[in-house]
């Protein structure tokens, strides 16, 4: 980069600030836009310098220099540096970028507000204090307190009391509107009249009902209403615990079964045994969704298990099978999933297999998705197995996992992302090269990418083990010039393998990989991890690089270094 180019590149960032504002940095492309609008017919050779700025905000540099403010950045300059360099920038061109937006940073937000304005209480008069009736223990009264709201202009102050208790602690009566309590028997009253059997008879409405008898003696007539009474009370109490007693010791095993109607619980006696090793299809049987997706995936055909549970009976009425004698049954559904080459396979049509201790059973053909296998006592390993293109894919049936074999990327839901990102890449070469007629050392690639995919088999290659996937990312270029009659100006041109790179997070670097040498067309990969989630496609920036040109000149070329962000969301 060059000072007298600098310098006008600031000025231009100056005046984009000065007439959108700070929010023109907090928007990439509308930075790039208002930049070039200023710079006009130069804004396409200060390209490098207008890339790292739009750069900067795209990363959330410029946002995090707003919020730390011009005198605190000394203390973040470091970090936000180091993360420009990660993305691709050169340590140089980080520092001026830096400087560049310091020059024009807005003033730091003011800092939160961490105290809440003081709070007026307007007076309070103080109610007029009673003294408790002399016949009652009352505790003292409490004056309330009040918190008050701040006040509104118009509005009076809203004062909220504190709740005080509704009774006293010490209070022994009760208010005069509560309804009343049974009496209580006193502690004495522990023992029957001696006319009383000891067990307390259980009391029909008739007796309850019926008036105390007029005959005995005066004292046994006065106190006929509170034998009465007492008698009463015990048997309720009586009547409650043999109650509770029921309950709690209730084991009818009629009562049991009827809060229950899983079929897969019970093993009734006339439901009849499945044969050990037997794969059978039974309606109406909906197994438990595993915990997380388990597919396998090949070139043209998938399948995934949706349902999978054990139990010792599936199904129900005439449909219902038991397991074999000490042995289980496992219910399974499947369907459709994803394949590499579309339109896919359906299930029905692929080659799938219960194989149990290496004994392989065909799923029944059927209309149904819903399976139940009958597994021996002996049983070591249950699998379902998809056998496609020569590779055996297989998923246990007892535990989930899935088998050593599988084409690990063919089995995740996650392996395509549109990007639909445009930019230029310039191109300088060591002498002028001739484009029909027309020489020149320095040609703009303006270069589309659209996306990018994980994939397994491209070009009839597949990666060196199943753990592995080739990163294909559709990315083109054209040119404003005719290479020939053939390829006139804007048509689409592909990049050189030397010409890319992918880099993963923990800086490994992988070159791209031609996968149909010889081709006119490029067919260009990077072998990555099966799990890959995320990294950055290098395009250009690897120096210069010697060619040979259709006259047998050899002459270098280079290009300016762009970074694509790649993200495969989980």
């Amino acid at each position: 980069m060059t000072e007298s180019s600098d310098r006008v590149v600031l000025g231009a960032l100056a005046t984009v600030i000065k007439d959108h504002g700070w929010q023109v940095a907090t928007n990439p492309n509308r930075l790039r836009a208002s930049m070039s609008d200023v710079l006009g017919a130069a804004a396409d050779s200060h390209r490098g310098a207008l890339d790292a700025l739009a750069i900067a905000v795209d990363e959330g540099v410029t946002e995090d220099m707003r919020l730390a403010g011009y005198d605190a950045l000394p203390e973040v300059r470091a970090g936000l540096s180091e993360r420009l360099v990660e993305w691709g920038l050169s340590a140089e061109r980080a520092e001026w970028t830096i400087d560049a937006w310091a020059d024009v940073l807005p003033p730091a937000p003011p800092p939160p507000v961490t105290e809440l304005p003081p709070v007026v209480e307007p007076p309070v008069t103080e109610p007029p204090v009673t003294e408790p009736p002399v016949a009652r223990d009352a505790s003292p009264v409490v004056p309330l307190s009040v918190t008050t709201l701040p006040e509104q202009p118009g509005l009076a102050p809203t004062v909220l009391p504190n709740t005080p208790p509704l009774v006293s602690p010490d209070a022994t009566e009760l208010p005069p509107d509560a309804t009343e309590l049974p009496p209580v028997l006193p502690p004495e009253a522990t023992e029957l009249p001696p006319s009383q059997p000891s067990t307390p008879p259980v009391l029909d409405a008739a007796a309850e009902s019926a008036p105390p008898s007029s005959e005995g003696s005066p004292e046994a007539a006065s106190n006929g209403p509170l034998i009465a009474k007492i008698v009463a009370g015990l048997a309720v109490v009586v009547l409650a615990g043999l109650g509770l007693a029921m309950v709690l010791n209730n084991d009818d095993p009629a009562t049991e079964s009827d809060s229950s109607d899983d079929s897969s619980s019970t093993t009734p006696a006339t439901t009849p045994q499945a044969t050990p090793g037997e794969v059978l299809t039974i309606a109406g049987v909906t197994p438990e969704a595993p915990a997380e997706t388990l597919a396998m995936g090949a070139r043209k055909t998938g399948v995934e298990l949706v349902g999978l549970e054990q139990g010792i009976a599936f199904g129900a009425g005439d449909n219902a099978v038991a397991a074999p004698d000490g042995g289980n049954l496992i219910a399974f559904t499947v369907r459709d999933w994803d394949c590499e080459i579309t339109p896919c396979t359906p299930w029905t049509e692929a080659n799938l297999d219960v194989v149990i201790d290496g004994q392989a059973s065909p799923l029944p053909a059927g209309d149904g998705a819903n399976f139940v296998v009958a597994v021996p006592a002996s049983a070591a390993t249950v699998d379902l197995q998809l056998t496609a293109n020569d590779v055996s894919q297989t998923v246990s049936l007892l535990t989930g996992e899935p088998g050593p074999d599988n084409i690990v990327v063919l089995a995740r839901d996650n392996r395509t992302q549109d990007i639909n990102d445009e930019f230029v890449v310039v191109e300088t070469t060591s002498v002028p090269v001739n484009y029909s007629g027309t020489e020149v050392s320095r040609v703009e690639r303006s270069t589309t990418v659209q996306g990018a995919q994980l994939d397994y088999f491209v070009g009839g290659k597949t990666p060196k083990s199943t753990d592995l996937a080739y990163l294909k990312v559709d990315i083109s270029y054209t040119i404003p010039l005719d290479i020939s009659a053939d390829l006139p100006a804007g048509t689409p041109l592909a990049f050189t393998p030397s010409e890319l790179q992918f880099l993963e997070p923990d800086g490994t670097v992988h070159k791209a990989i031609d996968r149909s040498p010889g081709n006119a067309t490029l067919d260009l990969v990077f072998e990555v991890p099966a799990d890959l989630t995320r990294g950055r496609l290098q395009v250009g920036g690897q120096g210069p690089e010697t060619v040979e040109g259709g006259n047998g000149v050899s002459f270098t070329r280079q290009l300016s270094k762009q970074i694509v962000k790649i993200n495969f969301a989980d």
